[in-house]
Order: structure tokens, then sequence, then C-alpha cells
């Protein structure tokens, strides 16, 4: 698997669950998770 970096476009393969997020806009904190197939930027990598 190639390591993501900054900028890159991605899309989820599997819901991510709201607990792996950092959301900003108050009306998505009601979600579960994110759904698959969403399409997004890249725009911090933290290292682990």
């Amino acid at each position: 698997m190639k390591k993501v970096k900054l900028l890159d476009t991605i899309a989820t393969l599997k819901p991510i669950p709201i607990e792996r997020l950092q959301l900003v806009e108050e009306n998505y904190t009601s979600i579960e998770s994110l759904p698959s197939g969403q399409v997004g930027t890249i725009v911090e990598v933290y290292e682990q």
C-alpha cells in the first residue's frame, strides 16, 4: 500500500467510525461513521 501524502485524493473503502474523525461542523456530530465511497483530499498527516 502506498503511503498517503499531503493533498492526495482518496476514497474511503470502508466506513470510518466517528471516534476516528475530527469534525469541524456541529451538524455532523449526529453521524455514526463516515460512509464508504466518500472522496476527499488529505489536508493533514499525523505520524503514529
